[in-house]
């Protein structure tokens, strides 16, 4: 993963057209000033000298500002990215809207809801990273921001994965079974090159992951939970400037 180095590398040419045009600006600036102080240059060769002298100390400062320009812009911009994917990982964790959809289902469900919650959950935190890399699929902040937000996924996996492997008295790889999810949905999607929305494949292939994929209150709850966080986090990355 990325640390603020590798951040600062990756975003320094993001910056590059406008840094270049602002340096053009500057020498420019400077060296008219340069020649105003030691003539217009057609004088003798020590005033040539000069002149160049002068010129080229103007370009080094226009170059100095324009490294500490890109260092604090990118510095600005890796606490937008810092933000929004803690944002988006607390987003992902919150049960709230988890408990609902199972609160929704019949009593006398053939599936259990507790197996529906333990998927639901996996479904929220997958849907997220598959939001960020969708709604973000041509801007240049998808990669530091996928990048921030699973690296947080793997840290609660590591937690997650320890707690449970305590209890149940065996190893538990909590970030190997979102991994593992997320092949069998990307693979539900690859059958499915008809469909006419992502959501109306991953409905029922949430079903058969919680047991039975003909339950339609399963499916609904599959369906609604992945269109529901496509939708909140676009939303969320309009009002944050990334998208």
């Amino acid at each position: 993963m990325y640390e603020a180095v590798d951040i600062t590398m990756k975003y320094g040419r993001f910056f590059k057209q406008e840094m270049i045009d602002r340096f053009m600006r500057t020498t420019e600036l400077s060296s008219q000033r340069c020649r105003r102080l030691c003539g217009s240059g057609k004088g003798n060769a020590r005033d040539a000298r000069g002149s160049a002298f002068f010129d080229h100390q103007g370009a080094k400062v226009a170059i100095l500002y324009m490294e500490y320009h890109i260092m604090e812009q990118t510095k600005s911009l890796y606490k937008g990215i810092e933000k929004s994917g803690h944002d988006l990982f607390s987003y992902a964790v919150d049960r709230d809207d988890v408990k609902a959809l199972v609160g929704f289902l019949p009593h006398g469900s053939g599936v259990e809801p507790g197996k529906v919650e333990y998927e639901l959950q996996i479904l929220r935190v997958i849907s997220v990273g598959w939001a960020i890399a969708y709604c973000l699929q041509d801007s240049p902040h998808k990669n530091p921001l996928a990048d921030y937000y699973w690296r947080a996924v793997r840290d609660l996996s590591q937690g997650v994965s320890s707690a449970a492997g305590f209890m149940i008295g065996q190893d538990i790889d909590y970030f190997r079974i979102l991994k593992d999810r997320l092949d069998s949905y990307v693979s539900a999607l690859s059958r499915r090159p008809d469909a006419s929305e992502p959501a109306a494949v991953i409905g029922p292939e949430f079903a058969r992951l919680c047991g039975n994929a003909d339950d339609v209150y399963v499916v609904l709850s599959g369906s609604r939970m992945f269109a529901t966080v496509i939708s909140r986090v676009g939303e969320y990355l309009d009002m944050s400037g990334l998208k």
